[in-house]
């Protein structure tokens, strides 16, 4: 499993992206804001990739977003895009931010930045070369 952390900067939270996670590592890894939301033992590994809503990452105790990809060589920019959108719906959420215009620059730029961290990992991946992501506000990778 490999952890990827990114900083939407205007934001207080994190989001994370996943590549190929297991559920015990998952479970040591990151706790739950809110015990109303999905757990983890809910995570199917046979989907391409799922959002998790609010959680706290068990080491730094820092919230944020986590996105599983449990098979990145086959996740699609459209798929990238809907991952994307949970992402900043999940952040939106947390926030309190309800009145946010989904249809604005704001909004749009957003998704973009998200899709792009997501493409980064995922293409990456691929080519098998991690030091050269350059999605802003990222950390190096964690190996686990």
């Amino acid at each position: 499993m490999i952890i990827h952390e990114f900083y939407p900067e205007i934001y207080p939270v994190l989001f994370w992206v996943i590549e190929n996670p297991n559920v015990k590592q998952l479970y040591e890894s990151f706790s739950y804001h809110d015990d109303t939301i999905q757990e983890i033992r809910e995570f199917n590994k046979d989907g391409i990739a799922l959002t998790f809503q609010l959680m706290i990452k068990n080491d730094t105790l820092k919230y944020g977003v986590v996105v599983t990809l449990n098979r990145p060589k086959d996740l699609k920019p459209w798929s990238m895009a809907h991952e994307a959108c949970h992402v900043s719906n999940f952040i939106y959420n947390y926030i309190g931010a309800d009145e946010v215009d989904l249809g604005g620059e704001p909004h749009a730029y957003f998704i973009e930045w998200i899709t792009k961290c997501i493409y980064e990992v995922v293409n990456e991946t691929k080519n098998k070369n991690m030091n050269k992501l350059k999605c802003g506000g990222k950390k190096p990778p964690i190996k686990k």
